[in-house]
């Protein structure tokens, strides 16, 4: 699955470049982006990365 996060953010990444010059993929793009956004936080929830109290307050505070 973090591979999978990996590649679709590479992929936004080249559909907002690639947007500034056709401004449907930009919209396109950056809702896809958006939404790849909550669901990695979600994917890190689950499998529990910020249980520990010390790291996870930092990695949340972002």
């Amino acid at each position: 699955m973090v591979r999978f996060i990996g590649l679709a953010e590479v992929a936004a990444a080249a559909g907002l470049i690639i947007g500034l010059f056709w401004q449907p993929l930009d919209i396109a793009a950056a809702t896809g982006f958006a939404v790849l956004m909550v669901d990695a936080a979600v994917f890190h929830c689950r499998t529990g990365d910020f249980a520990d109290l010390e790291t996870g307050a930092n990695a949340m505070g972002a």
